[in-house]
């Protein structure tokens, strides 16, 4: 146990469950892409769809789990970037296309193709939850990791600070 100690961090036996069952899932994700697939474009459009929902769960998986005070700050000014783009420029331009698709979807809900919300929304789990785990708990000591801040609020400003309380 003291060489796993020494080689993945306090919690090995987390790593190598994360992994081993991420790798399992992982093939499942692919295999119902393919199998889910009527013809060669929509397996190709199936594995799209997952490969951009890994790569956003492994965003956000990076964004929660920072691994020393430095890549916190990063992480927390990447965070605020890509926040007022999304809800800036990005969110502007595709608020036509949401509408629509909502609209669609409340009128006909069986034709949304609920397979690859499904398949983006697996992987997105699938890739935050195994970057946050290996990032989180592969840290020789446990005191050395920032605390994770879900809010992108710069560190002092959040609820638990005095800043901004008037005393009575």
């Amino acid at each position: 146990m003291d060489r796993w100690t020494r080689k993945l961090g306090p919690h090995p036996f987390s790593l190598l469950f994360t992994g081993i069952f991420a790798v399992l899932f992982g093939a499942l994700l692919v295999y119902l892409c393919v199998i889910l697939g009527a013809d060669r474009a929509a397996v190709g459009l199936n594995l799209l769809v997952a490969l951009l929902g890994a790569l956003s769960g492994w965003a956000v998986g990076m964004f929660f789990s920072p691994i020393d005070e430095r890549d916190a700050q990063r992480l927390q000014f990447v965070g605020k970037t890509v926040g007022a783009f999304i809800s800036g420029y990005l969110l502007g331009k595709i608020d036509p296309f949401l509408a629509e698709q909502m609209k669609r979807a409340t009128e006909s809900p069986s034709q949304v193709n609920w397979v690859r919300v499904g398949l983006c929304a697996a992987s997105v789990l699938l890739g935050a939850v195994v970057v946050f785990v290996n990032r989180s708990y592969s840290s020789p000591s446990e005191n050395q990791r920032p605390q994770p801040t879900p809010s992108l609020a710069p560190p002092g400003l959040g609820s638990r600070s005095g800043a901004g309380r008037k005393s009575a």
